[in-house]
């Protein structure tokens, strides 16, 4: 398929000023659901007086904001397009300029050190273009998000150390979004990248993702707390498949695609990543009579062994058990199998290495 540029450039024209006019509609349920819940006189009268505007602005084909924000398109190709990548970047930035030259509205982008105003929401690397490729043959898709500077002058990056685990980023979350205070333009959303160098992370907060719940039930609800069921089903960008079962997977050299069964159909899915939940049973039924396990199943290392009256039943040895020791010498247990781990991967990786050197130093005692 071959793309007609002209057409790219009068796209990017319009979704510029389609974005600054029009909210989403799940954005719009979001201010209706605080008005309703906010018990605060002031803060109700500033609810009120932005969804009166959100009105105004659509009965009257206006914009939303006078800050028109920062350009952001991001783009995916498909495998059978044909297009001139340097020509497809130079059309979207054409259509930009056309968009605030056409419609007048006030250009927000300056040069960071002479602070020149061109009037075209354009300058060096604006706007900002994001390309990505699609599994699908024909497809060329442009997504136009307008950042304004109240967002922008809200973004915080913090290298943290691996060992401080899940608990640090939620507690970093938290400090920047209470140092934003009201500084931040309504409505505010949150964007949290996580992982990879510090460029990767500050694009991924910026990019939404999709996400698709496999359920193999008729039902979110026979196991998951209602909060949960409540933020998925607010969530715009996340798909729930009921009485479904993944039965492919399909890649080269990386994972490309799902074949996805329903009662109904098979349907083949593009897709970046799986997360699979195996549940959080331990599956420890073949050796619960040659190792001690908890009530629940999981297996008793170290000092757990010890627990109680009965240390000769469970520990045959004059000396205490190592870390991670079971109640077999020299047999260690590591990861979510083991009575008391921290279910995460990062934790059962360091407890993997940690019992290699557990084994040397008990083969050493053996000499």
């Amino acid at each position: 398929m071959k793309i007609d540029l002209r057409q790219v450039e009068e796209a990017a024209k319009e979704l510029y000023i389609r974005a600054l006019k029009r909210l989403p509609p799940d954005v719009k349920q979001g201010f209706d659901a605080l008005a309703k819940s906010e018990t605060d006189a002031g803060a109700r009268r500033m609810l009120g007086t932005m969804i009166r505007n959100i009105g105004v602005a659509e009965d009257t084909d206006n914009l939303l904001c006078q800050d028109t924000g920062i350009p952001i398109y991001n783009v995916w190709i498909g495998r059978g397009v044909e297009v001139d990548g340097v020509a497809l970047k130079q059309a979207i930035r054409r259509g930009c300029e056309r968009s605030t030259r056409e419609y007048s509205f006030r250009s927000s982008i300056v040069h960071p050190t002479t602070r020149v105003n061109e009037q075209t929401s354009c300058g060096r690397g604006v706007p900002i273009i994001n390309v990505d490729f699609s599994e699908d043959e024909e497809a060329l898709v442009i997504e136009m998000l307008p950042k304004g500077s109240g967002s922008e002058n809200n973004s915080w990056l913090r290298m943290a150390v691996p060992a401080e685990g899940v608990d640090a980023i939620k507690t970093f979350v938290i400090d920047c979004v209470l140092e934003a205070g009201g500084k931040t333009c309504p409505p505010t959303i949150v964007g949290v990248g996580v992982g990879g160098t510090a460029d990767l992370c500050v694009h991924l907060a910026k990019v939404a993702a999709r996400v698709t719940i496999v359920v193999r039930g008729d039902s979110l609800a026979k196991n998951m707390s209602r909060y949960l069921i409540e933020r998925i089903e607010g969530a715009s960008n996340v798909d729930v498949i009921t009485n479904a079962n993944v039965i492919a997977a399909d890649g080269d050299m990386r994972l490309a695609a799902v074949v996805v069964r329903t009662r109904d159909e098979e349907r083949r899915m593009p897709i970046d990543a799986v997360f699979i939940l195996i549940g959080g049973d331990p599956w420890t039924k073949g050796v619960e009579a040659w190792l001690r396990c908890d009530e629940h199943g999981y297996l008793m290392t170290g000092a757990d062994l010890l627990a109680g009256n009965d240390r000769r039943r469970w520990w045959p040895l004059e000396r205490d058990p190592m870390p991670l020791e079971s109640s077999e010498p020299g047999a260690f247990v590591a990861g979510d199998l083991r009575h008391g781990s921290v279910k995460r991967v990062a934790s059962a990786v360091g407890e993997g290495a940690m019992a290699i050197q557990l084994v040397h130093r008990h083969l050493a005692t053996r000499d």
